[in-house]
């Protein structure tokens, strides 16, 4: 147990310090996605079979790693920058900073 929790402040301690560029990166990503969920709650009221929400689903996900992915982060980075900023304050304002930029 104490090896998680010193691998997660590893993991926070080393994604403390993001870099302005990755913190535009995720802004710009988490912008795209917000406005993907947007257009997919509209949509979803409209399908009425389960197959048809099982693809929208899978459009869904394909769009929002595409979303990360266009932006030159991985999937892991991505991930990584989320649990910083749970942690961190002042990531989650850059964060959210950057968002409003985009």
């Amino acid at each position: 147990m104490a090896t998680s929790r010193q691998a997660k402040r590893s993991v926070v301690q080393h994604t403390a310090e993001v870099p302005d560029q990755m913190v535009t990166k995720m802004g710009r990503a988490l912008a795209e996605i917000a406005q993907l969920e947007q257009e997919l709650a509209d949509r979803v009221d409209t399908v009425e079979s389960e197959a048809d929400k099982q693809q929208l689903a899978e459009e869904a996900d394909r769009a929002i790693t595409d979303a990360v992915t266009d932006q030159g982060l991985t999937i892991t980075q991505f991930n990584q920058v989320v649990r910083a900023a749970d942690d961190d304050p002042d990531l989650r304002d850059r964060i959210t900073a950057a968002i409003r930029a985009a």
